[in-house]
């Protein structure tokens, strides 16, 4: 039993709750497309550190209030992005991020003033860019598949304008061929738009096209419906039957890894 084998044995073991599938080969594909916030990028502390600023604005208690605000922040924010999935209009990340954010001081009863709200908002945009990071392995992946002559993409759900200044910021800019955000085509992960985008700027067919990233339904149910091969990064250990009972076992995705640097195991 060879090494690679061994760690198919292994990922069966810890995702035992769902349908093993054959792991897959980027070499044998004609592009990769990544999503960037937490999968080439860490862009954990943006949201605590704008969040942090406008609850000391607006609470005595906003110590106590922080461990638990910025969850309930990324599920309204989610839910904005998922309206507009389903049919609402289109808004910028920017309106979303701020309608989350009431939203989520609103389940505080906190009503900041609309001067603290809107450098609040600013600071979410701005330290975006500021602390963006990237993961651990992600260099070392691009040049892998670089070698292999892929095309590489990115899709990202993130605030318009962004992913290009953060990627020449990271010195990765020139691994990419097209970069895709919601403003590209006023969608966002997981409308079909977004994906027929990338593809057509890569001139490739989606089933030929690998998908990385982290979000289970943005990302992979997105990806998925529109028949590309996905692989999931689980970086926070989530159960795959959780996801795989909601959206159907027709999403279970080919890959399914820890962190960006597993992608070269899969050459």
């Amino acid at each position: 039993m060879g090494p690679k084998w061994y760690l198919s044995w292994q990922r069966w073991l810890v995702f035992k709750d769902s349908i093993f599938l054959p792991e897959i080969r980027l070499s044998e594909f004609e592009a990769v497309v990544f999503d960037l916030d937490s999968t080439l990028t860490d862009t954990s502390s943006y949201p605590y550190k704008a969040s942090l600023w406008i609850l000391k604005q607006s609470s005595e208690n906003y110590e106590d209030i922080i461990k638990e605000y910025i969850p309930r922040l990324v599920k309204n924010y989610q839910l904005e992005l998922k309206r507009i999935s389903d049919g609402e209009e289109y808004k910028s990340p920017f309106h979303c991020v701020r309608d989350a954010t009431i939203a989520t001081l609103k389940e505080y009863d906190i009503h900041p003033k609309p001067s603290i709200l809107k450098k609040g908002i600013e600071q979410f945009k701005s330290f975006h860019v500021k602390y963006s990071q990237l993961q651990p392995g992600t260099k070392q992946v691009l040049d892998a598949l670089k070698k292999l002559k892929l095309r590489l993409g990115i899709i990202t759900n993130s605030w318009e304008g962004h992913a290009p200044i953060i990627l020449e910021k990271l010195s990765i800019a020139s691994y990419f061929d097209s970069i895709i955000d919601p403003g590209t085509v006023k969608a966002y992960k997981p409308m079909g738009q977004i994906f027929q985008r990338v593809l057509s700027d890569l001139d490739v067919a989606a089933e030929d096209t690998v998908f990385v990233g982290d979000e289970f339904y943005a990302d992979i149910v997105g990806a998925g419906r529109f028949g590309l091969r996905t692989i999931w990064i689980n970086q926070h250990d989530r159960l795959l039957k959780e996801f795989l009972d909601i959206y159907g076992s027709s999403f279970h995705p080919d890959v399914v890894i820890k962190d960006i640097s597993e992608l070269l195991e899969f050459l």
